[in-house]
């Protein structure tokens, strides 16, 4: 990878990191009160009933990247796949109607 692409790459990957322990950090500082059922309050309230580990904030950080970019990269390459298909498929419907 060219120099500068990496610069710009760890430039967008430590934004991306800020803004997702900004919106960790806005949830945690709530009140209890506001009792939301979302990804992120579920990972922020999770204890194990045994050990009562909670997760640290590193760890919700890096379940919502997962979350978000597991879910985007599966699209992807789904798409991707479907798009090699369609393109095989028109391509033999030219090649059998040329002969």
């Amino acid at each position: 990878m060219h120099p500068f692409k990496a610069f710009q790459a760890h430039q967008q990957r430590k934004l991306l990191d800020n803004l997702v322990e900004q919106i960790i950090n806005k949830r945690k500082g709530k009140d209890d009160e506001d009792d939301k059922k979302d990804f992120l309050t579920l990972l922020l309230k999770a204890q194990d009933e045994e050990s009562k580990y909670s997760m640290s904030e590193m760890e919700v950080h890096d379940e919502i990247l997962t979350f978000l970019f597991g879910g985007f990269e599966t699209t992807t390459s789904q798409l991707c796949w479907v798009l090699y298909h369609l393109g095989e498929c028109c391509r033999m419907i030219i090649f059998s109607g040329c002969s």
